[in-house]
C-alpha cells in the first residue's frame, strides 16, 4: 500500500516554521493500528487523516493523531489538512475563491472556510460551543484557589 504523506507548517507562510502537522489524505483504508503508526513515525505533535465522512451532514472526516494516542479535535492539523486539499486543487477547491465545508470529527460537525488566491490558501475553523456549568459546590475551592474573598465573587450568569 502506497501512502502520501505531508508535512504542513500551520500558521506561517515562512518554510520551516509556525506549527508542524502531518496530513494523510484518503485515509480510508487505514486501520486505528495504522494511523497511530504512521502519527508515530511522523513524529509531528499531531497529524491529521482525511476521510470520507460517515454522514451525508458532512463533506469530510478527519481524525487527529499524536504520537501517542488518537485526540478529540486539532486546530494547527486542521489548517494543514485544508491547506494540503487546497493545494491539491481536490474537494472543489482547483480554482481560487472561498469554499464552505461540514467537518466531521469525534468533537462533532464542525464549519470549515477555505479561500484560496494566487497567495495561497487562508482557512477558517469553527469550533463547538463550550458548555458552561455554574461553579455552585466548587465556590469555595474557586476562591481558595484565586485568593479572593465572598465579595469578590459573581454570584450572577450574564
Amino acid at each position: 500500500m502506497k501512502i502520501r504523506i505531508k508535512q504542513i507548517d500551520s500558521f506561517t507562510s515562512l518554510p520551516l516554521s509556525g506549527n508542524p502537522a502531518g496530513v494523510v489524505q484518503a485515509a480510508d483504508a487505514l486501520t486505528d493500528q495504522q494511523m497511530q503508526a504512521i502519527a508515530r513515525e511522523v513524529g509531528a505533535s499531531e497529524t491529521a487523516f482525511i476521510l470520507s465522512p460517515s454522514t451525508p451532514a458532512a463533506n469530510l472526516r478527519i481524525r487527529w493523531f499524536t504520537p501517542q494516542e488518537e485526540v478529540g479535535l486539532c486546530g494547527h492539523a486542521t489548517v494543514a489538512a485544508f491547506h494540503a486539499l487546497a493545494e491539491d486543487g481536490s474537494m472543489g477547491m482547483a480554482n481560487q475563491g472561498t469554499f464552505a465545508f461540514q467537518m466531521e470529527t469525534k468533537s462533532g460537525i464542525l464549519p470549515v472556510t477555505v479561500d484560496k488566491d494566487t497567495e495561497g490558501a487562508v482557512v477558517f475553523l469553527g469550533l463547538p460551543v463550550p458548555e458552561f456549568i455554574r461553579a455552585g459546590q466548587f465556590k469555595l475551592d474557586v476562591m481558595r484557589i484565586l485568593n479572593i474573598q465572598m465579595e469578590e465573587f459573581e454570584n450572577h450568569l450574564r
